[in-house]
């Protein structure tokens, strides 16, 4: 089978890791991204609020004087450097110290990496969330839903400019009895499948519960199509790549034990 079937299913991102190891990340898309930032605004907004209630509170009792105007500066600049962290850092000190995930992205399943598949580092993250200035242009992210959306990964400025990429996070990959196959039946293949083909079945099956009934059974047509050079209807076709997909779940099983 040619490459080009895993990108058919959907935009995938292939990885190759430094053990020689191609894994498919799926990045994520500028909706769930805006979802995501939207979170993280709500949140950001309501640490602002309470933390600024707080240090008026600590310093409502200064007089005036000296005392007085160094206590008003040292309120304004606990301030200053509260709104910098809140706005900036926030971003930055969440996705390297939290497995690439601010609050936002963890409730919806997302997390940012480097785009060679491995952690994101300091500078990159660093670098990605001083561009946020440029992606905010002119208003709402402009700049960056542009970018996003003619991008074929999702990526904005800042992520490209800093080699990273938004992806979703795979729950379920190598935990073949949450594929849900339980009531289908194993089908030996006919023929010896390459390891791209393996990894683009159980790829499907782990993703099918996110696509429309009509779109799985196209997309089961397609890899049928590609892998064996037959034609099935949309309901064999997806019977026999499911089958597939719970033998190769059974051998990975075996080898895990």
């Amino acid at each position: 089978m040619s490459e080009p079937i895993l990108s058919r299913l959907d935009t995938l991102l292939k990885v190759e890791t430094p053990e020689a190891i191609d894994i498919y990340l799926r990045p994520a898309s500028v909706f769930a991204r805006s979802r995501a930032w939207f979170v993280d605004f709500i949140l950001r907004g309501i640490w602002l609020m309470l933390s600024t209630m707080l240090f008026a509170f600590i310093f409502s009792g200064a007089n005036g004087g000296d005392d007085g105007n160094i206590a008003q500066g040292l309120f304004f600049f606990l301030l200053f450097v509260n709104i910098f962290f809140t706005l900036w850092l926030y971003f930055v000190v969440f996705e390297v110290c939290w497995n690439g995930q601010t609050p936002g992205k963890k409730i919806f399943g997302l997390r940012v990496i480097n785009d060679n598949g491995t952690h994101i580092s300091w500078s990159a993250s660093l670098l990605r969330n001083l561009l946020r200035v440029f992606d905010s242009l002119p208003f709402f992210y402009g700049i960056g839903m542009i970018c996003g959306l003619c991008n074929p990964y999702g990526r904005r400025l800042g992520d490209i400019m800093a080699s990273t990429v938004v992806v979703y996070v795979d729950k379920t990959r190598g935990q073949a009895e949450r594929m849900d196959l339980g009531n289908i039946e194993a089908i030996t293949p006919p023929v010896a499948l390459t390891r791209e083909e393996q990894q683009a079945i159980l790829s499907f099956v782990e993703r099918r519960r996110y696509l429309s009934a009509a779109r799985t059974g196209e997309l089961a047509q397609m890899m049928v199509g590609a892998i064996f050079g037959q034609q099935e209807d949309e309901r064999s076709a997806e019977r026999l790549i499911l089958g597939l997909a719970k033998y190769y779940a059974g051998e990975q099983r075996k080898e895990a034990a």
